[in-house]
């Protein structure tokens, strides 16, 4: 069946959509086709594939000139096309993995972190001590360092992905590595030195300011004198980086100054840059501008630089990926309690209720303002625009919100989730493939949407480890005020498993019909009842 044809068929049969019937919307397919219109064949592990760079250098429209690296770091369109536009297609990979668990996701990331951390200054001719990609646009570390770094704490993560062997044939084209954990750690290796570099000798400006942003390297020994606003990152460049301390410790438990730095940066959006965050009561939602990461002196937002939504789509990761792990490292690493549930449904609220607008109904034939061009809900903020088909596409990069979409605090109204997947349908699914509708966080916005449509579907490729999110009339009942789990089934109790949210088995107990969860944290968690008869129920859980 053609493409087209698919997307037509899901459009008669569910053409205006209630919660979780949506069904497989068929949007890793529409994935696989952007990535390959846009960045060329996706890796094919079946194939003999010994010269990455030639194959590399043949990829699609959104390539760098890999086979000239002085240029590389000479060129602003090089680097442009490598931190703003691959940046987001190598995180858009790894996400992808996690909602399908195809491998062939990892091998074309790893072909493409291979070539460009072989590109590094010190390995190809620049000073040797000098560890970075970026000569100028510094903020661009950031984005390709939480990408490679979200790599290395999955495959450390995940002992049978670690053990995992790569076919000699293929060796060539990762360093040589043998297995999956023996490129991770190689990777891991150069994370550390481009962080440490950067943070310790470069930009970290510290006093909760965070990242600095020097217009080269030559300044960024000194950025820490620098004064006024040019000397602070904003928060959109600032987000990438906090991802990447975020994966860096979870991969580097020993790694203290990661969390330490994580919590910083956290502390800086909520405390003590208090007014990154606006607080808007009516709607239970945040705002902010631009440059938030400098104080506004006059307390309010400044309407000629309210934050679009397309920088926001990376300003907004940073809390997403923090409110997942922060567990991880508080209370060990002192302080940290940020980003909780009742703050994030405060960023699910500002798309559903300020971003979005309900009243209008947009149509592949009729591109309407469906979402508005800033957080604020106009479009007369951040660069003026009133080209509403770009601020369509940045739209579902706010998809990782639908977590939140049943948390106590959220607005009433459509879910996030159902407002993108009705978005996606009718529009999005015959939506040219460009550069404007899907470069830089476009394509992650897509692997979101798609995460999001396999969690809430219960389309569950990865096996039990991904235990679908999508709540069930069963036998399973919860009580808050004891925080007990019971069964109350007919049938003969196995095994109780309690997993966290990102698949972590936390709790279980044996041939028990209770399991009490006191000595859990405030979180999202998936109970799952194996009966004797080999059956299974599930339900979710929200622990206040």
């Amino acid at each position: 069946m053609k493409k087209s044809n698919l997307f037509l068929l899901i459009f008669v049969l569910f053409p205006k959509f209630s919660f979780a019937v949506y069904g497989d919307l068929g949007i890793k397919q529409r994935f696989d086709q952007v990535y390959t219109t846009l960045f060329g064949p996706i890796y094919n592990v079946t194939l003999p594939t010994t010269n990455a760079a030639n194959i590399h250098a043949n990829q699609g429209t959104n390539t760098w000139n890999s086979a000239n690296p002085l240029q590389y770091f000479a060129n602003s369109n090089d680097q442009d096309a490598l931190g703003s536009t691959r940046s987001g297609s190598l995180e858009a990979l790894l996400r992808v993995y996690e909602a399908t668990c195809d491998i062939k996701y990892l091998y074309e990331f790893m072909q493409e972190s291979c070539i460009i951390t072989n590109m590094r200054a010190d390995k190809v001719g620049q000073s040797s001590s000098w560890k970075y990609w970026f000569i100028n646009s510094v903020y661009y570390h950031g984005r390709i360092l939480q990408s490679f770094t979200h790599y290395v704490y999955l495959i450390k993560s995940n002992t049978a992905l670690y053990n995992t062997s790569i076919p000699s044939i293929h060796r060539p084209n990762f360093a040589n590595k043998t297995t999956f954990g023996e490129y991770a750690e190689w990777l891991n290796t150069s994370n550390m030195e481009v962080m440490d570099f950067l943070t310790n000798e470069r930009y970290w400006r510290g006093n909760d300011e965070c990242m600095c942003k020097p217009s080269s390297i030559s300044e960024g020994s000194s950025c820490s004198t620098k004064v006024g606003s040019n000397a602070i990152m904003e928060m959109n460049m600032q987000a990438p980086f906090g991802c990447s301390l975020i994966y860096l410790y979870l991969a580097n438990p020993t790694k203290s100054i990661y969390a330490e730095r994580a919590i910083q940066m956290s502390r800086a959006y909520l405390v003590t840059h208090g007014t990154i965050l606006n607080y808007h009561a009516s709607t239970n939602s945040y705002r902010w501008y631009h440059s938030g990461w400098q104080k506004n002196t006059n307390g309010s937002l400044r309407n000629n630089f309210n934050e679009d939504i397309g920088h926001a789509a990376f300003g907004i990761m940073f809390p997403l990926l923090y409110n997942k792990f922060y567990n991880n490292f508080y209370p060990s690493v002192t302080g940290g309690q940020y980003f909780e549930s009742y703050q994030m449904v405060r960023f699910r609220n500002a798309f559903t209720k300020i971003i979005y607008n309900s009243a209008v109904s947009s149509t592949c034939n009729s591109i309407q303002a469906s979402f508005d061009c800033n957080v604020v809900g106009h479009c007369s903020g951040h660069y003026g625009s009133t080209n509403y088909l770009d601020y369509q596409m940045n739209a579902k990069n706010w998809a990782g919100f639908y977590l939140f979409d049943n948390v106590s605090g959220a607005q009433s109204g459509p879910s996030l989730y159902n407002i993108l997947m009705d978005y996606y349908i009718t529009v999005e699914s015959c939506l040219p493939i460009n550069n404007n509708n899907y470069a830089g966080v476009g394509i992650i916005g897509l692997a979101d949407l798609l995460v999001a449509n396999y969690d809430i579907e219960n389309i569950n490729p990865c096996g039990i480890n991904q235990v679908p999110l999508k709540p069930s009339n069963n036998s399973i009942s919860y009580n808050s005020t004891d925080k007990l789990i019971t069964i109350n089934s007919e049938k003969t109790t196995k095994t109780i498993f309690v997993y966290s949210i990102t698949g972590e088995k936390v709790l279980f107990v044996e041939n028990e019909n209770e399991i009490i969860l006191d000595k859990l944290l405030k979180g999202i968690y998936i109970v799952v009842s194996e009966f004797n008869d080999n059956s299974i129920e599930t339900e979710k859980i929200v622990i206040e």
